[in-house]
């Protein structure tokens, strides 16, 4: 009993520390996603608020807006679960205030990111076998401007990344190098009893199936990359039958329940959101509608973009794991005298393929390429594997004295280069959009805002909306955007312009159209607020509307020094018109001057009105008069 105990401990013991090590480290990059998620203060993309938090707020407090994409049934709700469980948590806990709300929804992407951090540095380990190369890669996950600037956004491309690293973490890599511990290759940092692939992580093909099923629910667009990666997997296996049949199967139809389950539960509709999208996207081709790319796009320009100095890095570090196999091919026990000689023997990809690490990378740009539509985001499954094989090549170069001049220099420019784009992009470039809605909501908390409610006069969903409006009250504010969907969902003849086009095309008509000084109430239905960039307000028919009406500018925020993908918007303005009792229009004071007009009037008439009698009750009634 007491040699069974030992057997045991050491391996119990080992799987605790693993633990407490990767809980440590989860805790770490936790705190740095949340300084993360508030340091990022720009606009990327509309999807970030419209298709998560937007949706969610509907569902927990009754009011929000859905895009067409969710009437037509093509996004799933499984991504959005998350923020609808962080908005009923703050309505529980009565903290539902405009704040919590709004940026609630980043603190649970941060833990989200604080993940995919973890789950890079267990890739690595895995790939290298070696906890420098993790370390390294962790750094380089920390690093990467890219994940900074989008990985604790609320786009389902971060959780689709994040599950599909998971995936990778456990994926039956091939192992053409050493097997345990005692091979001369393996570190003297990394030996130990058990063996090596036990210390660096097992694999595990279900668990693997079962994370890139759940990719796939969040992001049916995972399945072009996952498809080939499955499809090598039963070409090398032995068990083909289990795999296919007991493996994929069970879960493809577990994930495609699941998806209807929860889909149903917040839509109460039944359907298929990912066999939706892929008619939609790729039978009717809808994608172009919000943009084409050439083919080549993401591997000219997308992933040199979103990885830019980790690529040539990454790429040495799988090639360390060539010069492994070679080493092993050629040398064999000669390899076991030349280890001894060396105190820290060098570190190589020994987990893995020396192809594989890229092949991952090249099945997401691929799978991606097909879609005439095309995005950075898009990319963010890439990324980790790309981040994890940097990793392992700094470590190559640490472990090796002649080449560790190569690390030194490496880090410096992996910051050099990093963090001026992750300050940049993530402070400035488009930093007027988001804080104008903080500036909005504090005017319709103070009751500023009128019954005609807030106008965006800007491109179509250039800004939050009511999850970022929140009220403790939980009346909605009234806001009104210019609509833009695609002429196959509106009813419009392909090429005909939508109610943005029509706004733009020009302005000063469409405003007086939209907004005319009297309804057939004789009512002023105008907005008391609207938001508009500065190139658009410098338009004559603009300037003549805002006059007329009595707007003012309240604010002025920077937005941009230079154009991405439309014209300059460098500013963005708050104009406002004064409110009273919630009705924009006379100024307070004229109005009570009417009003008292008005009873004093009244009141003369009534006293000058023939005498009814002597009575008490007719002299309190002219006293009160």
């Amino acid at each position: 009993r007491r040699t069974a105990m030992a057997r045991v401990s050491p391996s119990s013991g080992t799987r605790v520390g693993h633990a407490h090590a990767t809980s440590r480290l989860f805790a770490q990059c936790f705190a740095f996603r949340v300084l993360n998620a508030f340091a990022v203060r720009t606009y990327f993309n509309a999807d970030e608020f419209w298709q998560g938090p937007e949706v969610a707020h509907r569902f927990v407090f009754g009011y929000g807006h859905l895009t067409w994409e969710w009437e037509r049934g093509l996004r799933g709700y499984a991504h959005v679960t998350i923020f609808a469980a962080v908005f009923k948590l703050a309505a529980w806990l009565g903290v539902d205030n405009t704040f919590v709300i709004a940026w609630g929804p980043r603190v649970a992407q941060a833990a989200i990111a604080g993940v995919g951090d973890v789950l890079t540095h267990q890739l690595a380990r895995r790939w290298f076998q070696s906890d420098t190369a993790a370390r390294y890669a962790t750094f380089c996950s920390l690093a990467c401007w890219f994940n900074w600037f989008c990985a604790v956004r609320t786009f389902s491309n971060c959780l689709e990344a994040v599950l599909t690293t998971g995936a990778l973490v456990y994926w039956p890599w091939g192992t053409p190098a050493v097997g345990t511990a005692s091979d001369a290759n393996v570190s003297k940092e990394d030996s130990g009893k058990e063996n090596a692939r036990k210390n660096f992580g097992t694999a595990n093909r279900v668990v693997a199936v079962a994370l890139a099923g759940a990719s796939c629910l969040v992001r049916p667009t995972a399945g072009l990359y996952f498809f080939p990666l499955f499809l090598t997997e039963l070409i090398r296996t032995n068990t083909k039958i289990k795999f296919l049949c007991l493996e994929c199967v069970p879960i493809l139809c577990g994930t495609i329940g699941a998806g209807v389950a929860i889909d149903f539960y917040f839509s109460k509709k039944v359907y298929v959101a990912g066999w939706n999208f892929f008619l939609f996207n790729v039978l009717e081709g809808g994608s172009a509608a919000y943009g084409t790319h050439a083919w080549h796009w993401y591997l000219s320009q997308g992933y040199p973009a979103v990885a830019t100095v980790f690529i040539p890095i990454a790429f040495f570090g799988c090639l360390s794991g060539r010069n492994t196999t070679r080493t092993k091919q050629s040398s064999g026990s000669s390899t076991l005298k030349s280890a001894s000689k060396h105190a820290s023997p060098p570190v190589s990809l020994r987990g893995a393929f020396w192809w594989e690490p890229f092949l991952v990378a090249a099945y997401t740009i691929a799978g991606h390429s097909i879609a005439k539509h095309k995005e950075f985001r898009f990319l963010m499954p890439a990324v980790p594997p790309t981040l994890a094989a940097a990793g392992g090549c700094l470590a190559v170069w640490h472990r090796d004295p002649a080449k560790k001049w190569r690390a030194k220099k490496a880090v410096s420019l992996i910051l050099l280069t990093q963090i001026p784009a992750a300050a940049y992009l993530g402070w400035w470039h488009q930093s007027g959009t988001v804080p104008a809605m903080g500036m909005l909501a504090n005017f319709a908390q103070n009751g500023e805002v009128g019954a005609g409610g807030i106008f965006f006069a800007t491109p179509c969903h250039q800004t939050p909306f009511h999850s970022f409006m929140h009220q403790r009250s939980r009346v909605p504010v009234r806001m009104h955007f210019l609509e833009c969907p695609p002429a196959s969902v509106a009813g419009r003849t392909e090429g005909a312009p939508d109610e943005a086009d029509l706004f733009f095309a020009n302005p000063g008509p469409f405003l007086q159209s939209k907004f005319p000084l009297h309804d057939e109430h004789n009512e002023d239905n105008a907005p008391s607020h609207v938001v508009m960039f500065d190139g658009t307000s410098r338009d004559p028919g603009v300037a003549q509307w805002l006059d007329e009406r009595g707007f003012a500018m309240k604010r002025n925020l920077f937005h941009a020094h230079f154009a991405v993908d439309r014209e300059l918007q460098a500013r963005v303005l708050i104009f406002a018109r004064q409110v009273v009792d919630g009705r924009a229009g006379e100024t307070l004071e004229e109005e009570l001057t009417e009003e008292l007009e008005e009873d004093l009037e009244e009141a003369e008439q009534e006293v000058a009105a023939p005498e009814r009698g002597v009575g008490s009750g007719d002299v309190s009634h002219r006293a009160e008069l």
